[in-house]
């Protein structure tokens, strides 16, 4: 949150980018919280913070009765990603990690049919959780699968800049993205374009 409350920028204007990945180093470290959690297990979650985990709980994202299968408007454009995904990944233990990170943004998204809808930041975190073991190492290289996956959680930030800590992030994002995208894989990441309101160069 320290890193998040930063912005986007810092006094250089990349302080939270890795120089290689260009990626913000919040991502990675989460890596690390995640671990220190399965070590503490339940005592941690009985303590001090376990209001913050009371909340994570009660995230749509853990209810029984989330609507899969629910209309989203990013159905199409995901489909549209895992396609060429499935057909141009010759690695097959990438090609699984990648199909269950847009499979979780999909469920993401069914989550929240209504666009007026609030995005809960304990909830749409939840997906970084989900794939951070096998997802997060391939967007650190980053190959050209995993950047264009990642630009599309960029979704999820932008509808949470109702929080101030999170406003430019969404934005910082899906620009570094896009810098680091090929031209064949900028186009797989055509639609994000419209919905976040950014417009690339060149």
């Amino acid at each position: 949150m320290y890193s998040l409350g930063g912005g986007p920028e810092g006094s250089s204007g990349d302080t939270f980018f890795f120089e290689d990945s260009s990626f913000p180093e919040w991502l990675f470290l989460l890596r690390g919280t995640k671990s220190l959690l399965e070590v503490l297990g339940p005592e941690l979650m009985e303590g001090a913070l376990s209001p913050m985990f009371a909340q994570a709980k009660r995230s749509r994202r853990w209810t029984k009765d989330m609507p899969h299968g629910a209309d989203t408007p990013m159905k199409v454009p995901l489909d549209e990603l895992a396609a060429p995904v499935r057909t141009t990944v010759s690695d097959e233990q990438a090609r699984d990690i990648y199909a269950h990170a847009i499979d979780e943004l999909l469920k993401l998204a069914e989550s929240f049919t209504d666009a007026s809808q609030l995005v809960d930041i304990t909830h749409a975190f939840t997906w970084i959780y989900l794939v951070l073991d096998e997802f997060l190492p391939l967007l650190k290289v980053p190959t050209q699968e995993s950047v264009a996956t990642f630009s599309y959680f960029c979704v999820f930030l932008k509808r949470l800049e109702i929080h101030w800590w999170m406003q430019g992030w969404s934005e910082r994002l899906i620009r570094k993205a896009y810098k680091i995208l090929d031209e064949e894989h900028k186009l797989w990441t055509t639609w994000l374009a419209e919905e976040i309101g950014c417009v690339f160069e060149g």
